[in-house]
């Protein structure tokens, strides 16, 4: 094996946590899925250039690609947590691909023999940066602090782009988000986007009896997926602790499971729909009660019942709640300076508890509504946000018009731009959902199929790269008395909406099918 597809890792630190991250018995005998790391096994006394050393990247293209050195994995990778260790022989099944190049943005490289420094784009891409001015520009004042040498022996790993005449030519941030994997830095795919589905029998708050919940979804599922042409790879459905009970909601997720789909649960805490003139106090399930402990047994029983469902869900506890209609918004547990904070701590104290009692299966949701209501910077979503270590998957509900009397019809994009740009400001590794979006037939101010179109358009253009997947709420209620005021957002019952679907989600090769992959 050529030292050009080892990693040698040449300091013994390094050596120390490879062994210790990657045991005999953890090695795998088939496959993992393509974008994971393999490796394979050392023995105790394996020395630094044992070709067991070297990690590779398991490709779309079925093929596995050497990082040359460490430098070049530190760019992609902070640690080893995620390496899989395979058998000699699934090892020798797959072919050598080409190196892993570094990760565009992080940082600046040079060749050992010349002078010149470059910027990386996307697939080993190098660009001259023509003056120390413009590295200042992109990287701060101590930019030739970041700047790493690549050895002459790698020069045909990469190829040579336009040269970087002005700062505004390059943005450093920009390159890394929109190559998240090393599939994408290599042109193998886009990211996958999966899509799923929440319909009118979600809550059983609305619907008699909550006994028939399972079955009314798997009928409003299937009506949807023969309108859209696809599957979905998650359903979304709420357990409602007041008229389900307190235990896990296993008959509604099995009939999601056995569809192939993965149970999308609004863990509902509350005693009533939303805060209004009639309901302006949550009596029981407040934030500070939570946090005491008040409800511990009861949520240690349900993660207990989560566990033994045995596969991935999503749990979406505290959904909207920069909203004030949520019983969960800050106004109303503690005000604005205290609410958003118990927020925060109520879903810590929740997830910390059921991983506790082994419930690891679950996902969990941070989900905002955008905008804020109030628009008030106490309430701004971030204020409510328990910390990268309790969340797995952030997303927002996106709405225009959801009535046909509302006065406004607002664009998807023109409130996806700035959600999007907040919530990747603020948890920058985690991927970011469309949890929700819809738009009503019946505004004369617009087309809910024009509406929709416009925002399936942009949810595959690529332009949110951190973007893995959107769910359209397909439901109808009443308003009023007047029937010309109903809401109607069902794909199947709005004409033309079908088709919208139809065509957009066979359009695209990147819409993942099932079973998802929440990361």
């Amino acid at each position: 094996m050529s030292n050009k597809h080892c990693i040698n890792w040449r300091l013994s630190i390094l050596i120390i946590v490879c062994n210790l991250i990657f045991p005999l018995q953890l090695r795998a005998q088939i496959l993992p899925p393509a974008g994971s790391l393999i490796k394979l096994p050392c023995a105790v006394q394996s020395g630094v250039n044992d070709p067991c050393k070297a990690i590779y990247y398991y490709g779309t293209d079925k093929k596995r690609h050497a990082f040359p050195n460490e430098k070049v994995y530190s760019t992609w990778y902070s640690n080893f947590s995620g390496v899989v260790t395979v058998s000699q022989s699934t090892m020798a099944s797959v072919s050598l691909g080409s190196n892993v190049t570094y990760r565009p943005g992080v940082l600046m490289v040079k060749f050992v023999s010349w002078p010149k420094v470059y910027v990386v784009s996307r697939n080993g891409l190098l660009r001259w940066v023509t003056s120390e001015s413009i590295a200042v520009s992109l990287y701060g004042s101590d930019w030739n602090q970041k700047i790493h040498d690549i050895s002459d022996a790698f020069f045909s790993n990469y190829q040579f782009g336009s040269d970087i005449t002005s700062a505004s030519d390059y943005n450093p941030a920009n390159e890394t988000s929109v190559v998240s994997t090393i599939n994408i830095d290599k042109g193998f795919s886009a990211p996958f986007l999966y899509h799923g589905v929440a319909t009118h029998n979600w809550s059983t708050l609305f619907i008699t009896p909550a006994s028939g919940q399972a079955n009314a979804i798997k009928s409003e599922v299937d009506a949807y997926e023969a309108a859209v042409g696809r599957t979905v790879a998650w359903v979304g459905f709420a357990h409602e602790w007041k008229t389900d009970g307190r235990a896990f909601p296993s008959k509604v997720a099995t009939s999601i499971k056995n569809r192939g789909a993965t149970p999308f649960i609004f863990l509902n805490l509350r005693s009533f729909d939303v805060i209004d003139k009639n309901q302006p106090v949550e009596p029981l399930y407040t934030l500070a009660a939570i946090i005491s402990g008040q409800f511990d047994s009861d949520l240690a029983a349900w993660a207990d019942g989560a566990k033994n469902f045995g596969s991935e869900i999503i749990v979406d506890w505290g959904w909207e709640m920069n909203g004030d209609w949520a019983t969960w918004n800050g106004r109303h547990n503690g005000g604005q300076s205290e609410g958003p904070r118990r927020f925060g701590q109520a879903y810590r104290h929740i997830v910390e508890l059921m991983r506790k009692r082994g419930a690891t299966n679950i996902r969990w949701a941070f989900h905002i509504n955008y905008p804020e209501y109030p628009a008030e910077t106490w309430n701004n979503f971030e204020n409510y946000y328990p910390g990268d270590d309790v969340i797995d998957l952030i997303g927002v509900s996106i709405y225009s018009a959801q009535t046909p009397t509302d006065d406004f019809f607002p664009s998807f994009e023109s409130m996806m731009e700035p959600a999007y740009t907040r919530l990747n400001s603020m948890a920058p590794t985690k991927p970011i959902y469309v949890f929700e979006f819809g738009a009503t037939a019946g505004n004369p101010l617009g087309s809910s199929v024009t509406w929709a179109d416009k925002a399936l358009s942009a949810i595959f253009s690529g332009r949110w790269p951190s973007l893995r997947g959107f769910a359209w709420w397909n439901d109808f209620w009443e308003n009023d008395d007047n029937p010309a005021h109903d809401t109607e957002m069902r794909v199947e019952k709005v004409s033309g909406l079908d088709t919208v679907f139809k065509s957009r989600l066979g359009a695209v090769s990147n819409l993942g099918d099932r079973p998802p992959v929440f990361r």
